[in-house]
C-alpha cells in the first residue's frame, strides 16, 4: 500500500486558542496515529509558535465611552507596594476588580482582560500580585490573599459603581477569599476549583497516582473555595470552558451547587478550555447581563 503524507500546521491561531495545550497534544496524538496507519505525518511549525509578544494594557481611548487610565498603587503592611491600573468611564455600570491566574502579569496579558471587561460596560481595576510584574515583594499564598484585602479596600474607596470581584483560576481563590470577608457587590469566578487540594489532585492522571501520591502543605490545604463561599451570599456568576481539563466542568458545577447564594448563575462555554473566555464573542453580553441584572446600580 502506498504511503500517504499527512500535513498540518501549528499556527498562531491554534497555539493561541483557549485550549492550546490540549489542542496541540491531541493534534500530535492524532497525527501519530495517522502516521502509524498511513506511513508518514508532517507537522509544519512556524515562528509564531515560539514568538509570543506581551499584550500590554490598551490605550484608554481605544476602549471608547470616555475611558481614562490611572496608574494606581497600594502600600502593603510590610512595605511592599501593589501596583496596577484603573480604567474608568462615566458610562460604566459597575467596577470590576480583577485577579488573574498564577502566571498573570499585567504587562503580558492585560490587553485582552481589560478590553473584554470594558466591552461589558465595566470600569476595570487590575493589579499585579506581589513579586509579579510591577509589584514589589516576594509572594506567598498568605501574603497574596492579605494583599488582596488591602487592594479591595482601595478599590472600594475609589469605585463609583457597584464593586464586583472577579477571579480566574488561581485568582478565583483570591477573589473568593475577598468575598468571604469584605462587602463585595458581586463575585465572578472563572475556571474555579473547589479547593487547591482538589486542583492538585486533578493535575495528576490516574496512572501517575499508582506510583505517586501528591501531598499538599498545610498552607495549600487551607485554600478552599467551598469554605470561602459559605460566608458569601451575594450575586455569583461562574464561568468555565466545557473543554477545561485543569478545572473540569464537573468540579465547577460542584462548587456552584455548594455555593449558598440564591442569586447565582453558571455558564460553560463550548469549545473553550481553561483560559480565553474573556476573548470570546459571547463573553461581554454574559458579563454585562450579570452586572446590570443581578448586581444592579449603586446609589449615587
Amino acid at each position: 500500500m502506498a504511503a500517504h503524507r499527512t500535513t498540518t500546521s501549528l499556527s498562531r491561531t491554534a497555539i493561541a486558542s483557549p485550549s492550546r495545550t490540549a489542542w496541540v497534544r491531541k493534534t500530535l496524538l492524532s497525527l501519530a496515529a495517522c502516521g502509524a496507519l498511513a506511513g508518514c505525518a508532517t507537522v509544519d511549525i512556524d515562528e509564531k509558535v515560539f514568538l509570543k509578544p506581551d499584550q500590554r494594557p490598551p490605550a484608554a481611548e481605544t476602549l471608547g465611552a470616555g475611558y481614562v487610565l490611572e496608574n494606581v498603587s497600594v502600600p502593603q503592611a510590610d512595605g511592599a507596594v501593589s501596583r496596577g491600573v484603573y480604567f474608568h468611564s462615566p458610562q460604566s455600570i459597575a467596577t470590576v476588580l480583577y485577579f488573574g491566574g498564577s502566571s498573570f502579569r499585567l504587562d503580558r496579558e492585560g490587553l485582552p482582560v481589560i478590553t473584554g471587561l470594558a466591552k461589558a460596560g465595566a470600569d476595570v481595576m487590575v493589579f499585579d500580585y506581589r513579586g509579579y510584574g510591577r509589584s514589589d515583594g516576594a509572594p506567598t499564598a498568605a501574603l497574596v490573599r492579605s494583599d488582596a484585602q488591602a487592594v479591595f479596600q482601595f478599590a472600594r474607596a475609589r469605585a463609583r459603581r457597584p464593586l464586583v470581584v472577579y477571579g480566574l483560576s488561581m485568582g478565583s481563590f483570591v477573589a473568593a477569599s475577598v468575598a468571604e470577608t469584605q462587602p463585595v457587590d458581586g463575585l465572578v469566578l472563572e475556571g474555579a476549583a473547589t479547593s487547591a487540594e482538589a486542583l492538585v489532585g486533578n493535575m495528576f492522571p490516574w496512572y501517575a497516582k499508582l506510583v505517586v501520591r501528591p501531598r499538599v502543605t498545610p498552607e495549600i490545604a487551607a485554600i478552599d473555595n467551598v469554605k470561602a463561599l459559605r460566608n458569601y451570599g451575594g450575586p455569583l456568576l461562574m464561568l468555565g470552558g466545557e473543554n477545561d481539563e485543569l478545572m473540569p466542568p464537573s468540579m465547577q458545577r460542584s462548587l456552584f451547587e455548594q455555593a449558598p447564594s440564591v442569586n447565582k448563575d453558571i455558564r460553560l462555554f463550548p469549545g473553550y478550555g481553561h483560559k480565553g473566555l474573556i476573548e470570546s464573542p459571547e463573553f461581554p453580553a454574559v458579563l454585562k447581563a450579570f452586572l446590570a441584572g443581578k448586581v444592579g446600580p449603586k446609589g449615587e
